[in-house]
């Protein structure tokens, strides 16, 4: 499996910002514990053979895999977050590590009962695309800053994502 890290190149404006989160089903008690060189991790990963659910290829399941194989945990990698959440609510899997927003959303409209229970990491997004297409850069920063400036994209955020505010979060990401 060949895994790629993106870079930003240009001065594409970032669009997007996510936490990874663990979740777990709501009868349990996820908390932070520390890990062995200070900081704060899901108790989930402390302890050995827990099963924990994530997405298929991503980084968090290579990360889980390289990272935490002497706490042999049972990484699940999964094809959507909707089969990894179901199986966390109904017990096959200990934990699923997902970005809050979409994963609160996915357990909204499927009525899932689980909740994010520890953020694990921070993502800001940009959009990618082929080195030097100036005027493309130009007209998505365009579009981009016109609907943040006139409230578009706050109010996208509302609607679709629930209690995130995109360009709250944006603006704490920058600091």
């Amino acid at each position: 499996m060949n895994f790629f890290t993106f870079h930003q190149t240009n001065s594409l404006k970032e669009y997007s910002y996510a936490n990874a989160c663990l979740a777990d089903a709501r009868s349990n008690h996820i908390r932070g514990c520390q890990s062995d060189h200070g900081a704060r991790e899901p108790s989930v990963t402390c302890k050995n053979g827990k099963s924990i659910g994530t997405l298929a290829g991503s980084i968090t399941e290579k990360d889980l895999t390289e990272n935490h194989a002497n706490k042999k945990l049972d990484v699940r990698a999964y094809e959507n977050a909707t089969l990894a959440l179901s199986d966390l609510a109904i017990g096959r899997a200990d934990a699923v590590i997902y970005s809050d927003d979409a994963g609160a959303y996915i357990a909204k409209i499927n009525n899932l009962p689980v909740r994010p229970a520890v953020p694990v990491n921070r993502e800001v997004n940009a959009m990618v695309f082929k080195k030097g297409e100036k005027a493309f850069e130009e007209a998505l920063n365009a579009a981009y800053t016109s609907i943040r400036d006139d409230g578009t994209y706050r109010a996208l955020s509302a609607k679709w994502l629930g209690t995130v505010d995109m360009v709250a979060e944006l603006k704490k990401a920058a600091n």
